[in-house]
């Protein structure tokens, strides 16, 4: 058995913030046995099958990641198939050359280069590869994905299911590519904005929120009929409290709603009618403020604009600008020179 892995390039750091750098790895594996150790560790058991014949195995893995999200690059040497075990993830595929085929006891799918397919949770299946595969893989955590379903549509966690493999449309398979290449820019950028939780957590967010949008769910024809429900002042209070007091923090939509007591679709119900925004943009409107009142504050010799934004949440600075001008009627770079 041989399975070699050890980081390659890119540097790692980490405080008590949460602030935590890209890292870069690269593992191979030799022959079937150290393959399927990796597969253990890092998505699932899977049994190798035929490869154990081939005379030149070799699985090439490069994986670039940050806590909660990451990317890896696959590239096998030899045709194989193999059995897999259920994902207590959705793992999300990207071929980019050669050919997947699925048989997951009801249905048999082939996946050619540019046709992106998932793997739901608590369920396995028979794969077979061409000897020519080379993919994309980037697995996404099954609680993220129904906070955001319940985020969107007020469904309860225990609903969600991924009813196909295969993205609803031609234009969506774009578009989740698209999603997928900005992560890895993002993650590969030098001083990348990912090493901010802030940052981290929206992007993981986004991530999920596209693949609800792309692959067919049942979160896409959830009845919300029943309506949002009331929300009494306090609760709305506490919600405007939580955010105020956790800005600097990771915070999602239900975050805010598990601190303040009722539904996601309720609090964003009330916020509307109430305030005329959303808990999301309040926040946002929060962390500009914040931003602003650390421009003004801050050593124009020693800090920037970009890290200020960055420690605030906001990774493209051409965007922050944007919303901090619109806001606050005047540039970042000009508050911070005064």
């Amino acid at each position: 058995m041989a399975l070699n892995g050890g980081q390659s390039g890119g540097d790692s750091r980490a405080n008590g913030s949460g602030w935590v750098s890209p890292e870069r790895h690269r593992v191979t594996a030799a022959d079937p046995d150290a393959a399927e150790q990796f597969f253990a560790k890092a998505y699932a058991n899977i049994a190798i099958r035929n490869e154990r014949q081939a005379p030149a195995f070799r699985l090439q893995v490069d994986r670039i990641s940050v806590p909660g999200l990451g990317i890896d690059d696959f590239r096998w040497g030899v045709a194989g198939d193999a059995e897999t075990r259920s994902f207590d993830h959705l793992l999300c595929i990207l071929p980019r050359s050669g050919v997947l085929r699925v048989d997951d006891g009801r249905s048999h799918e082939r996946f050619g280069p540019g046709q992106p397919s998932i793997f739901s949770p608590g369920r396995g299946a028979h794969i077979g590869w061409t000897a020519d595969y080379d993919l994309r893989a980037l697995p996404l955590d099954w609680g993220v994905l129904t906070r955001c379903a319940e985020a969107a549509t007020g469904m309860a966690p225990g609903d969600l299911r991924f009813t196909g493999s295969r993205p609803v449309s031609a234009s969506m398979s774009r578009y989740w590519w698209a999603t997928i290449d900005h992560v890895e820019r993002q993650l590969a950028a030098p001083d990348s904005a990912v090493a901010s939780p802030l940052v981290r957590a929206q992007l993981v967010d986004v991530v999920a929120a596209s693949a609800l949008g792309v692959f067919p769910n049942t979160a896409m024809t959830h009845d919300e009929s029943g309506g949002p429900g009331r929300v009494a002042p306090a609760a709305l209070r506490r919600a405007l409290d939580h955010i105020d007091a956790h800005a600097a923090e990771p915070l999602g939509l239900a975050d805010i709603a598990a601190a303040a007591g009722p539904s996601t679709r309720a609090l964003q119900h009330a916020f509307a009618r109430h305030l005329d925004t959303t808990p999301t943009h309040h926040l946002r409107r929060v962390r500009l403020t914040r931003a602003h009142h650390e421009l003004i504050a801050a050593d124009p010799t020693r800090d920037t604009v970009a890290g200020i934004a960055r420690r605030w949440g906001f990774g493209h600075p051409g965007r922050f600008a944007q919303q901090y001008q619109e806001y606050f009627g005047v540039s970042p770079s000009r508050t911070l020179q005064r």
